[in-house]
């Protein structure tokens, strides 16, 4: 059973969905209906979950963001279904420093696949835990902001955010 918890970030608010131990499986900006309908598919299929408003340690986490903390979220335990591509820049979207967001390309090369842009972009669009792996951090080479899930509005508001 999943608890789903809604905070608010800069660009709206975010339901997070946490299971018994404590684990991130899906997150993401909008209602908790619309994001479980989004993110509890596929492999997360099944999952049931109830509505949580008491103390949580992701609330603790949204928190400590909100006051400057910009690796809060980042440090949060996930985990999410995927190839192991997937997994490698999920992992090196956590390493990258909030307010210094990197190209795709410079993304491929901290996951350790240089030559798999395109698939890393990819593994960016398919993130079921967003803004926990921030995926918001990644833009095109020369600075535009490519796409994100949740439109460009909710990122540019990150992105602003974890430069003050």
């Amino acid at each position: 059973m999943l608890r789903a918890i809604e905070e608010t970030l800069p660009g709206g608010t975010v339901t997070a969905f946490v299971d018994d131990d404590e684990v991130l499986r899906a997150a993401g900006f909008g209602p908790i209906g619309h994001v479980a309908e989004r993110l509890l598919t596929g492999p997360s299929a099944g999952w049931q979950w109830v509505e949580y408003a008491g103390a949580h340690p992701v609330r603790d986490a949204a928190a400590a963001y909100r006051d400057g903390d910009h690796r809060a979220l980042d440090r949060y335990p996930v985990s999410q279904p995927g190839t192991e591509l997937m997994q490698s820049t999920w992992r090196a979207l956590r390493q990258v420093t909030p307010g210094a967001p990197v190209s795709y390309a410079e993304l491929a090369r901290i996951a350790g696949a240089p030559r798999a842009v395109r698939a890393v972009a990819s593994a960016c669009a398919r993130n079921r835990i967003a803004p926990f792996v921030p995926c918001h951090r990644a833009i095109k080479t020369g600075g535009g902001l490519g796409g994100y899930a949740y439109g460009l509005a909710v990122k540019e508001a990150l992105l602003r955010a974890e430069t003050t």
